[in-house]
């Protein structure tokens, strides 16, 4: 029984080995923001380019590294009450005047008379591609 408290004050890391997939995920990361010097991208945006080579959630541990180690430029906004990180090359010098722009889309796309009349003009080509 004394090893079970033992386990329960180990932190996490040493619990769970680090995932050698983490250190490609930041090699591929470093050279998509090479060849993006001047542009600003969110999570999801990166995630989601990169889904066919890694997983969504590695990605996201390697960029959050990356940002916390100060390799690329990260800037955290709230947009519809989740907080949404973007990430630049630290090279990028106009940051704020496309993250303004970025936001202010991103805060259209999530509000919820948009996302509903999305759904349901998918669900509208859903039950079209049935009735044919």
């Amino acid at each position: 029984m004394d090893d079970y408290y033992d386990i329960a004050e180990l932190q996490e890391e040493e619990l769970r080995p680090r995932d050698p997939a983490i250190d490609d995920a930041i090699e591929r990361l470093q050279a998509f923001f090479e060849a993006s010097p001047q542009r600003l991208f969110y999570s999801t945006q990166i995630e989601t380019s990169l889904e066919r080579e890694f997983f969504h959630w590695i990605v996201g541990k390697a960029l959050l590294e990356l940002g916390n180690t100060r390799r690329v430029t990260r800037v955290s906004e709230v947009i519809a009450g989740q907080p949404v990180n973007f990430y630049a090359n630290r090279k990028h010098r106009y940051i704020r005047r496309q993250l303004r722009t970025m936001v202010d889309v991103l805060r259209r796309v999530f509000e919820p008379e948009f996302t509903h009349a999305i759904g349901r003009h998918g669900e509208l080509m859903f039950d079209h591609a049935f009735i044919l």
